[in-house]
């Protein structure tokens, strides 16, 4: 780093820095480090923190912060000692690179960049539970005609029980991602040709207005099971 003090000749401090990001334990969150090259990812140090409760700052019948980080900063010499004098690595989990070498089970799943397949069936599933949720019981459910603007007002409407999940991704964030998303789902089919998906077919026709419009269809029984979208009972 150059500092240059004034009326001086600049000099060079050589500095030692770490970078740190907080992320929810969420989908999209943590899809920034899916998508990172592996001898990068290797090198990251992830923590998972934890509400202490009482003994963390503040925490309800603990100590204040003041208490707290007077404590904390009174016991990191005997942490430090414990650590270099006491404590030692099992050959589990020693590496000859980094020292120590280990992989949390619980996250190892949500790091591994998911397949094509598994995002399209759960991006087809959100949409399948939207389109097919009803609003009014006394209404009868509209699934021909829709706008890509209806579909998205439905994803995010409050009876959805898939909106938590919607969140999470970015094809389904507006209307104009969920128009990509359903071009891409259809590829080449023409127009009123179905398209089976998860559970449920799809196909688009030509705007009659300035818009395309989409069909939503959920065959039952036998239909379904001929057509690959629901097991036979």
């Amino acid at each position: 780093m150059g500092c240059h003090p004034k009326g001086e000749k600049e000099i060079t401090i050589p500095t030692y820095r770490r970078s740190s990001i907080s992320l929810n334990p969420d989908k999209m969150a943590l899809s920034i480090l899916t998508g990172m090259e592996p001898g990068t990812l290797e090198k990251t140090l992830i923590l998972d923190f934890k509400d202490g409760g009482k003994y963390r700052p503040d925490g309800p019948g603990g100590m204040s912060y003041g208490e707290w980080q007077a404590r904390m900063e009174a016991q990191l010499p005997y942490f430090l000692y414990w650590l270099l004098n006491v404590y030692t690595v099992s050959e589990a989990l020693r590496d000859a690179r980094y020292g120590v070498r280990y992989t949390n089970p619980t996250y190892a799943a949500e790091l591994a960049a998911p397949t094509l397949e598994a995002d399209n069936t759960e991006l087809q599933e959100i949409v399948r539970v939207a389109v097919f949720s009803k609003a009014d019981e006394d209404k009868p459910l509209e699934t021909m005609g829709l706008s890509t603007g209806d579909v998205h007002d439905r994803i995010y409407a409050h009876y959805n029980l898939s909106r938590p999940r919607a969140g999470q991704y970015p094809e389904l964030r507006n209307s104009k991602a969920i128009g990509a998303l359903f071009r891409k789902w259809l590829g080449k089919a023409k127009d009123g040709e179905w398209v089976n998906l998860y559970r449920f077919r799809l196909r688009w026709r030509e705007p009659r207005t300035s818009y395309t419009v989409y069909d939503f269809d959920q065959p039952q029984g036998d239909v379904a099971w001929k057509l690959g979208l629901d097991e036979k009972a």
